[in-house]
C-alpha cells in the first residue's frame, strides 16, 4: 500500500510504503495509487479531485555575497591587472583604488547596490583602455558574468 501524509493545507509532507495493506492509516495519511506514488513528492499539493500538483519551483535570487566571494569572481590574471592599475597615479589608478578600498571596507557586498554598478562600469572602461580586456564586448560579458 501506498500513502502520502498531508499537512493542514492538504500539502505532501511525508511518502511511504506500507508492506501491511490492512495497516489502520493515522490522522492525514492518506492512500494513494501506484502510479501516484511513482509521481508524487514532498511538497506536492492535493488537490478537491485527488490529483496532485508538483510544487512550484523558486529560485532565489542573490543580491548580497561575501566580499571574497565577490573578489573571487575576478580571474587572476584580472585581479592582478587591476592591483597594478590601482598604483599607477592616473585617474584609471584612483578609480580602481577607490572601488578597491570601498570594497575592503565591507563584509558584503550588494551586487544591486548602485553604487556598485557605477563602479564596474568604470572598471569595464578602464579595463578595456588599460588592456584586461580586449575589447568592449569581452568587458560586457565579463562585468555582466561577475555582477550575476
Amino acid at each position: 500500500m501506498f500513502v502520502v501524509k498531508l499537512d493542514a493545507n492538504n500539502i505532501v509532507i511525508s511518502v511511504a510504503e506500507i508492506s501491511n495493506a490492512t495497516a489502520t492509516l493515522g490522522e492525514g495519511w492518506v492512500k494513494i495509487t501506484p502510479e501516484e506514488y511513482s509521481q508524487v513528492v514532498i511538497g506536492a499539493e492535493r488537490n478537491p479531485d485527488g490529483t496532485f500538483t508538483p510544487p512550484v519551483e523558486v529560485t532565489a535570487t542573490v543580491t548580497e555575497i561575501d566580499t571574497v566571494d565577490f573578489l573571487d569572481r575576478f580571474t587572476e590574471a584580472e585581479e592582478l591587472k587591476f592591483e597594478e592599475i590601482a598604483e599607477e597615479h592616473s585617474p584609471a589608478g584612483r578609480g580602481v583604488r577607490l572601488l578597491l578600498r570601498r570594497l575592503s571596507t565591507r563584509n558584503t557586498v550588494r551586487l544591486d547596490n548602485p553604487r556598485l554598478l557605477a563602479g564596474m562600469e568604470k572598471l569595464k572602461l578602464i579595463g578595456v583602455a588599460k588592456g584586461v580586456w580586449p575589447d568592449a564586448a569581452t568587458a560586457t560579458a565579463r562585468v555582466s558574468e561577475i555582477l550575476s
